[in-house]
């Protein structure tokens, strides 16, 4: 009797340090899948860093694949990731925007560059409209966004090759007089 109270008692101290730990970890917000996904955003900024040091060596085309892999393909689940990885996108953009000047001698006339910028603010306006189906609970409308950024994200990974594509194309031939 008294080795099955102390396993009772055991499994009920158990139980209740278990949700004494989970109150201050509610109260923080703590979400681990969250948490992943920030992560993962990060590794995502620092392969446009990677990309940008390929530049700076004369790596174009290590520096086109950094850049079209630093697409972040997930939809995120708060504003201030959501916000981030905006800015990140719009900073590899900007990034292959001055590839494209660098390899054109100033001049940029791609076509596929509209079309990236196109997507990414698609991209960026289903986001929104996640986050915003997320927080009034609406799970049917919230699969329709995450199919359509499925979508886009297959798209823009076309439209990011092509992009690099056109760059590498268009680098300008040396000419001699």
């Amino acid at each position: 009797m008294t080795h099955l109270l102390a396993l009772l008692l055991a499994a009920l101290a158990v139980a209740l340090i278990v949700y004494l730990v989970s109150l201050p970890v509610k109260a923080l917000n703590f979400d681990p899948a969250e948490l992943w996904l920030r992560w993962q955003a990060d590794r995502f900024v620092a392969r446009a860093r990677e990309g940008d040091r390929a530049l700076q060596v004369g790596d174009l085309q290590a520096a086109l694949r950094h850049y079209q892999a630093a697409l972040y393909p997930h939809l995120c689940n708060d504003s201030a990731t959501a916000s981030k990885i905006t800015n990140h996108h719009t900073g590899v953009l900007s990034r292959l925007i001055a590839a494209a000047d660098q390899m054109q001698g100033g001049t940029v006339r791609l076509f596929s560059l509209a079309r990236v910028d196109r997507l990414f603010e698609e991209r960026r306006q289903l986001q929104k409209r996640y986050l915003v189906l997320r927080q009034q609970k609406k799970a049917d409308q919230m699969r329709t966004v995450r199919d359509e950024f499925r979508g886009n994200t297959d798209e823009l990974r076309t439209a990011l090759a092509k992009l690099a594509e056109e760059i590498t194309a268009s680098r300008v031939t040396e000419r001699y007089h």
